[in-house]
């Protein structure tokens, strides 16, 4: 049936339920909608289909990236996200130049990040790839209730190169203008995506610093005190652990800083 036979209350109120659900991002749609005739093809289809249909835009970066590319179907099919229409709609474009994926294809990972924090990731995922010892403590904290920003983030591989084995403050000057240090939620939601997917550990036997900061009681010559300490993420031999070392000390670990690049350069 075409849109001119179906009655005017109904379609009424069918386009007052679709705004309604797209929220805070209804006028964002709208505006590509009116400009953007492949976004409008790709909600149309995924309305009628259930499914994603690639943009141009994103079968480029897929391309570029190779399998250092997780998308929408991938967070869909290995972390069971349901994604929402405006979520899909917002990450129909990656804000990273074909430019900048070409430089940092070999060494960063394009991930689709969705809203989820690392509670829900350790209770949906749990023994298959978490260590459910050494990331018990963390669930007391904030930073592991806080849902990750939803986005494309381009994150580095491995260690901020020349960090290994670092103090904080040294690690931190070594980053470039166009690199900042990922939060603990998105670097796990990076190892997890990753490894379900490609069957592989990023940063087995190795601890990176995150940005979050954990303050921890720890006892020493029989007296309690508090250390604040930034998060530390790796894969061990027991699965992935979230750990916290003193800023300063070196821990006698191998610790590195994890980074990403900001959205937008080149």
């Amino acid at each position: 049936m075409k849109w001119t036979d179906i009655p005017a209350g109904t379609l009424r109120a069918a386009e007052q339920r679709l705004w309604v659900a797209f929220g805070d991002d209804a006028e964002t749609v709208a505006e590509r909608i009116n400009t953007d005739p492949a976004y409008l093809t790709n909600i149309v289809r995924t309305m009628i289909h259930g499914k994603f249909n690639i943009t141009t835009n994103l079968q480029y970066a897929r391309e570029i990236m190779g399998q250092n590319f997780f998308g929408i179907d991938d967070a869909q099919k290995h972390l069971a996200i349901v994604p929402t229409g405006a979520q899909v709609a917002s990450l129909f474009s990656v804000p990273f130049s074909e430019g900048c994926l070409e430089l940092y294809k070999d060494t960063h990972i394009l991930i689709a990040v969705f809203p989820i924090s690392i509670a829900e990731m350790r209770t949906r995922i749990g023994k298959r790839l978490f260590n459910m010892l050494d990331t018990n403590w963390c669930l007391r904290h904030v930073f592991a209730k806080y849902k990750c920003p939803l986005g494309w983030y381009l994150v580095r591989k491995t260690a901020l190169e020349g960090s290994r084995f670092n103090a904080l403050h040294t690690q931190c000057k070594l980053l470039g203008k166009d690199e900042t240090v990922p939060t603990t939620n998105i670097m796990t939601y990076t190892l997890v995506g990753y490894a379900l997917s490609k069957n592989e550990h990023l940063f087995q036997d190795i601890l990176v610093r995150c940005s979050d900061s954990a303050t921890v009681k720890i006892v020493h010559n029989e007296q309690t005190k508090d250390i604040t300490s930034k998060v530390m993420i790796g894969f061990g031999k027991h699965g992935l652990q979230i750990e916290y070392c003193s800023d300063n000390d070196l821990c006698n670990w191998d610790i590195g800083l994890a980074s990403m690049i900001f959205p937008h350069q080149l």
